[in-house]
């Protein structure tokens, strides 16, 4: 009976991710309609989320509303389109990912129709309250705004070159509310329990309401959900007295939140999440063998290396840059973080008048962690430009996987496989760099009001045409450093053996591609 179950399990999972990813198609309007939809949250600063008949809407605006609002305006849609941004981040593919439709316009005022009394709304109102209490009692608006950033996940305030330092250092994640934070306030929950005499395994599921209160103050954001979800099935797990596995647990949590929203598997924010936390579990205790003489430090060192080593890949995939000390970096800045996140949550849970006197130490705290982070960003060492392609990702992973699989058996033929991999991987490299330089091709980029058009051949680059001088820009950059080419004028003459360009037109052996300005001469055939 067992086996047969948990053969029908399979089907049975299949079938309701099926009918839970299914969605309705959306018909969008030609023509502007009045459009009455719910706010559900702000995306950017001129871009928000909301909802319709169950579907999901980007709507552009300047205007401030509240989670829950109820909105009622003329409206004109637009499509999302997808095109390639050659490795720079790509907006619409992120607003895809969130599931929305097409994007909305607002023709005449926006009119705020009612309010949602929903828990999940309530709990967005007491943040806004939470975060005004913030401005209240922080008299320094650097402290403030980490306050609010690291215990309610509101980044608004953060300044310019705050990001930048924390973009700089490679602790851009302790800013954004995620599984380290929630993760800090789940032991810090734990803690309260014990001493307030809770030592049952049952009473640990009264900590999973309280952690997904949390979690929607915060404001529901995937990293702190994908975090909420595997502690919820660890804490399941101990209370309902079953066999407890770090690796089931997160494959739990990563099958139940993909059945809710399978487009998340696209998600770089996903993918970053669970390669850290399968680094933390499966390569730490690898690593702790190495350095057993000290367990207090040897723990956060491990724990800080795996995740950095986990992600290095994804890293390099999407970002196209690794910084190579930035886990000398997270070890100072982890801890401070964590004191940042307990002394703020204390300070913002007292009343004002007393939580005042608790905020000299927190504007301490700050001022250190800022401190560390610029001296370490004068030795930051980085390495850049790195475009490593999907078969790349695939053997570095498969690499990574033998290697600990050689710590943990200590097997010859293991040592073997990991040399045969990294040969693998040192031919494909050369291959790919071969095929790259032999590859041709003419590249146009557009991007309101300038232009470009670009000749790639055998490693270097001819610009033919460009409108923005002297140099291109950030996309066209982009381009360059993937394909690893050496910038070149084009001049009148022979580019090369049987290619000649006269400013007008590039002359092929069978073929010509002529460069028009402003015509009205139309193409015969062809593009």
């Amino acid at each position: 009976m067992r086996q047969t179950a948990s053969l029908l399990l399979f089907p049975c999972l299949f079938l309701c991710s099926v009918r839970a990813s299914r969605s309705i198609p959306v018909c969008i309007p030609k023509h502007p309609i009045c459009f009455s939809c719910r706010y559900e949250e702000k995306l950017s600063h001129h871009s928000h989320l909301i909802s319709a008949n169950k579907h999901s809407f980007c709507l552009e605006s300047s205007r401030i509303f509240s989670p829950g609002d109820s909105l009622q305006f003329e409206a004109k849609f637009s499509e999302i389109p997808l095109r390639n941004h050659s490795g720079l981040f790509n907006y619409n593919r992120y607003l895809k990912q969130k599931g929305m439709c097409a994007r909305v316009q607002a023709i005449d005022s926006i009119r705020i129709s009612g309010h949602a009394n929903t828990p999940r709304f309530y709990l967005y109102r007491l943040r806004n309250k939470l975060i005004q209490k913030a401005d209240r009692i922080f008299k320094d608006s650097l402290s403030s705004a980490l306050i609010k950033a690291l215990c309610l996940g509101y980044k608004e305030e953060l300044s310019a070159s705050t990001r930048d330092l924390f973009s700089e250092t490679g602790t851009m994640h302790l800013l954004a509310v995620s599984g380290l934070h929630t993760g800090a306030v789940w032991l810090l929950l734990t803690y309260l329990f014990k001493m307030a005499g809770f030592k049952g395994k049952k009473s640990q599921l009264f900590l999973l309401p309280i952690l997904w209160t949390y979690a929607c103050i915060t404001g529901l954001s995937p990293s702190v959900v994908r975090a909420a979800y595997i502690l919820t099935f660890i804490t399941l797990s101990h209370a309902l007295n079953r066999d407890y596995n770090a690796f089931n647990a997160i494959a739990a949590s990563a099958l139940f939140a993909l059945i809710v929203t399978p487009g998340a598997l696209y998600s770089v924010g996903m993918q970053m999440s669970y390669a850290a936390y399968s680094g933390i579990i499966g390569i730490a205790p690898l690593l702790k063998r190495l350095v057993p003489s000290f367990p207090r430090l040897s723990v956060p060192i491990c724990v800080t290396l795996s995740a950095q080593l986990a992600t290095f890949p994804l890293s390099a995939y999407y970002f196209h840059a690794i910084s190579l000390n930035s886990f000398l970096v997270n070890l100072i800045a982890i801890p401070l973080t964590t004191l940042l996140l307990y002394s703020g949550i204390f300070a913002l849970s007292l009343p004002s008048h007393i939580s005042c006197f608790f905020t000299h130490p927190i504007e301490f705290l700050c001022k250190t962690l800022t401190s560390s982070l610029n001296a370490f960003n004068t030795i930051n060492v980085q390495a850049n430009h790195l475009y490593p392609t999907e078969i790349h990702l695939l053997l570095l992973y498969c690499l990574l996987f033998l290697i600990c699989f050689y710590l943990r058996s200590r097997k010859r033929n293991n040592l073997s496989l990991i040399v045969l991999f990294i040969s693998i991987l040192g031919g494909y490299s050369c291959l790919h760099n071969y095929l790259l330089r032999k590859k041709q091709e003419v590249v146009i980029f557009h991007s309101y009001p300038h232009s470009c058009i670009l000749l790639k051949q055998n490693g270097y680059g001819f610009l033919l045409k460009n409108t923005q001088s002297p140099l291109p820009d950030e996309k066209i950059k982009s381009y360059i450093q993937k394909n690893k080419l050496q910038l070149v004028p084009a001049f009148h003459g022979f580019l090369h053996s049987q290619l000649y360009y006269d400013g007008k037109q590039l002359n092929f052996p069978d073929d010509t591609i002529s460069l028009i300005n402003q015509s009205p001469i139309r193409a015969k055939e062809g593009i």
